[in-house]
């Protein structure tokens, strides 16, 4: 069963600044989503640059186990930011273009 959490506007306000800060990024920075919206991730990938002016790039699921796909995906598209889990990741990078799938 999923299980939700309540958080208030002012919450994920002061999240959102932290991380940017944290981050040392700026305004126009892109994010990309290779997870669902739905999970914790997307509160870090979509919220911050939303509200620094950053762009929101949504990776197609198509390609978010392809590693060279999502490869030639970034080489076209690249981006700031990537928040992934590990596991992830790591099944990613065992493709020959795996430096194409690290953000900037």
């Amino acid at each position: 069963i999923p299980k939700g959490v309540c958080i208030g506007s002012d919450q994920l306000l002061n999240y959102s600044k932290a991380v940017w800060k944290r981050m040392n990024l700026d305004a126009g920075d892109s994010f990309a989503i290779i997870s669902s919206i739905a999970a914790d991730l997307g509160n870090t990938m979509i919220f911050p640059p939303l509200i620094h002016q950053g762009e929101v790039v949504i990776v197609p699921e198509d390609l978010t186990t392809d590693a060279s796909l999502l490869a030639q995906w970034f080489e076209s598209s690249p981006v700031d930011c990537l928040k992934i889990v590990p596991s992830h990741i790591q099944s990613l990078l065992h493709s020959s273009r795996a430096g194409s799938l690290l953000p900037k």
